[in-house]
């Protein structure tokens, strides 16, 4: 009995997808390695990354998807794909931002008047 690696093919990093067993030639008895599949040994877990296999060799890439974080204007993004990490200025928590200070009275009596004004000098 031989146990292969199977992973993805046609992705960018073809992911480890689990193990399988090689079927046996019946004429020869050479052990069959199927597409997909290697009998490379494979690289132990490592936490934040998958597994992948690309050119004869077992690498690592960095998983973060579905991390969410903030940039300092209090923009929100999340992590959508295999590869991205974290930009050196994230914040794991939305930051607080200064409020607009609230008008005064007679700043909002001048803003009404600016907007009566534009409107009869178009």
């Amino acid at each position: 009995m031989m146990q292969l690696h199977k992973f993805q093919l046609g992705a960018e990093f073809p992911l480890y997808q689990g193990d399988i067993e090689a079927r046996q030639d019946p004429v020869t008895g050479d052990y069959l390695v199927p597409a997909f599949a290697t009998d490379v040994a494979l690289i132990e877990e490592k936490a934040g990354h998958q597994r992948f296999f690309k050119e004869g060799q077992w690498h690592y890439v960095i998983d973060k998807i579905g991390t969410q974080y903030w940039l300092a204007d209090g923009s929100q993004h999340t992590i959508e794909s295999l590869g991205k990490d974290l930009p050196t200025d994230a914040l794991l928590e939305a930051p607080v931002l200064e409020d607009e200070p609230t008008p005064t009275k007679s700043q909002k009596v001048l803003g009404q008047l600016k907007k009566i004004v534009s409107r009869k000098t178009v």
